[in-house]
């Protein structure tokens, strides 16, 4: 069995939310601290793994946006896509890994990719 890439960022494969090139990352590190950077915000979270299963308990959302974020990049469309995909996050019940790729099971998988950066 592989193990779970801990402190390396995990991008969310994804199609683009919008015209920005930004696909939600995942950052888990070893003692359980998480950060989650969605398509417009990002939250801190707690991670528990057990073998293969994994429980994901994140943060509230922010209200507000990120500082960085310019007029039009966070459309009602990636706001909306914040909360699905955080909502998708909240339940997942595993992991695997197969090289490069790691997919979060639950109701709905998400699958990453490990960055090379």
């Amino acid at each position: 069995a592989e193990r779970f890439p801990f402190d390396q960022d995990l991008l969310l494969q994804a199609r683009y939310v919008g015209h920005a090139k930004l696909v939600p990352i995942l950052n888990v590190s070893s003692d359980g601290s998480a950060t989650i950077g969605l398509w417009c915000r990002a939250v801190r979270a707690r991670v528990q793994l057990s073998g293969n299963a994994m429980r994901i308990e994140p943060g509230p959302l922010p209200q507000g946006l990120p500082r960085y974020q310019t007029d039009g990049q966070c459309t009602s469309r990636r706001m909306a896509a914040d909360s699905d995909t955080l909502a998708a996050l909240i339940q997942v019940t595993g992991w695997r890994r197969r090289g490069d790729r790691v997919t979060l099971t639950g109701p709905r998988p998400l699958r990453f990719q490990v960055s090379d950066h």
